[in-house]
């Protein structure tokens, strides 16, 4: 039974500081040289907040078929912005809440701030998710 476990993620951790668990191969990292995400792409925005000082890191991910998923950890989460394909975003919120946010192709979608701080993202992004799923009524 295969377990989807994401193919080189230590390595990716390792070099990126992006943690990637699982996934059906459909939404794949794309690592960037320069910080940006095509337009094409599913971009991931995090802000690192240290005293003054803001560093933003997005992360790039391409899609393939008509379907997929990708569960990852990705702290201090403040955007998702959609690639060519609409997608669903789930995200663990300072609150302890889980939300799935609907990101529109080509658009981004702002996730939970801390409202104390609006400058450091507090959510936890937990997993990518496009294209029609099916669900089961047992």
């Amino acid at each position: 039974m295969e377990d989807f476990a994401y193919p080189g993620a230590d390595a990716i951790l390792a070099e990126h500081g992006l943690k990637l668990i699982a996934g059906d191969g459909h939404i794949l990292f794309e690592p960037s040289e320069d910080g940006w995400c095509d337009a094409a792409l599913i971009k991931v925005e995090k802000h690192i907040i240290t005293g003054t000082v803001r560093k933003v890191v997005n992360y790039c991910f391409e899609t393939s078929g008509t379907r997929g998923f990708l569960t990852l950890e990705v702290p201090e989460t403040a955007a998702v912005r959609g690639g060519d394909e609409p997608l669903e975003a789930t995200a663990l919120l300072q609150s302890g809440e889980e939300k799935t946010y609907d990101v529109p192709a080509n658009r981004t979608v702002g996730l939970d701030v801390d409202p104390a701080n609006a400058r450091a993202p507090k959510s936890i992004l937990l997993e990518l998710r496009f294209g029609t799923w099916e669900t089961s009524a047992e």
